[in-house]
């Protein structure tokens, strides 16, 4: 990797997942995250977003080469980004708010929604360690535009790319390199979210990929576990709104405790329950 590649990412102090109580008990008990596939989630919206700056910029970034080898290059993986063949691209997915209205609506009254607040920079070394990288989503379309090429020209290093003579290593690198930028785009509807994404690449790594059953769908996802004997850095769990708000934070304070998290505090949501 050149000086040029070498893309320092600083984290949120605190970084905050929003899952359900079910969730909760399954992250705590089996000390890990989830990492879903990103072609088998509902967002394909968020991945034609991502994938349309991609290829402007990427084709404006050939014109400008003049190597009519890497325009065609380009045509073939975006070709592919176009028809879902990505690699197999994991996300797990973090606000830098404990607290948002827009979080606890997605659950509509039907399930208890908790938010679990993490060590960021504790966070960013267990997914360093199963090859995760951090991004920050990108919701405004003019930066959207600025920073996707910074993100493809730079942190993909495809200027360091374009000197490789050998035609074939080019193609399979820029095959594995720009789909994994794809997740960091997002539609300014849910700027509100500020969120974050781990992002990890595995390919066909069917020894530790695992299937969930989401909308008719059976999600690929990968677990990003603690080792044996250590816990999972939560700083905060918040209750969201609910009918029994005050006996689901006692219970979940019981968990926790039972689990050994007992200094971790458990904390009402501000938004108020409606019915």
């Amino acid at each position: 990797m050149t000086k040029r590649q070498l893309v320092i990412i600083r984290v949120p102090a605190e970084l905050t997942h929003f899952t359900t109580l079910s969730g909760l008990q399954g992250i705590v008990e089996k000390r890990c995250l989830w990492s879903s596939n990103v072609s088998f989630l509902n967002d394909r919206k968020e991945l034609q977003h991502g994938i349309t700056a991609a290829e402007k910029i990427l084709r404006e970034f050939a014109a400008s080469k003049k190597k009519s080898i890497f325009t065609r290059i380009i045509d073939d993986v975006i070709d592919d980004l176009k028809q879902t063949k990505l690699p197999d691209t994991y996300a797990t997915c973090f606000c830098t708010s404990h607290d948002l209205l827009s979080q606890w609506r997605g659950y509509g009254g039907r399930v208890q929604g908790v938010s679990v607040t993490f060590d960021g920079a504790k966070l960013q070394s267990l997914f360093r360690s199963q090859g995760g990288t951090p991004m920050e989503v990108i919701y405004d379309k003019e930066r959207t535009v600025r920073r996707i090429r910074t993100s493809i020209i730079t942190f993909s290093g495809l200027e360091d790319l374009l000197a490789e003579k050998d035609v074939g290593r080019i193609r399979a690198e820029m095959k594995r390199r720009l789909p994994k930028l794809v997740p960091r785009f997002k539609d300014d509807g849910f700027s509100e979210e500020n969120e974050w994404r781990f992002v990890i690449q595995k390919e066909n790594d069917f020894e530790h990929v695992k299937f969930r059953d989401a909308d008719g769908v059976l999600v690929p996802y990968l677990e990003v576990a603690v080792p044996v004997g250590k816990r999972l850095p939560i700083k905060r769990v918040t209750v969201g709104p609910g009918k029994n708000q005050e006996l689901t934070m006692r219970s979940v304070q019981l968990f926790l405790e039972a689990k050994g998290y007992e200094k971790v505090p458990v904390d009402p949501s501000a938004v108020p329950y409606r019915s």
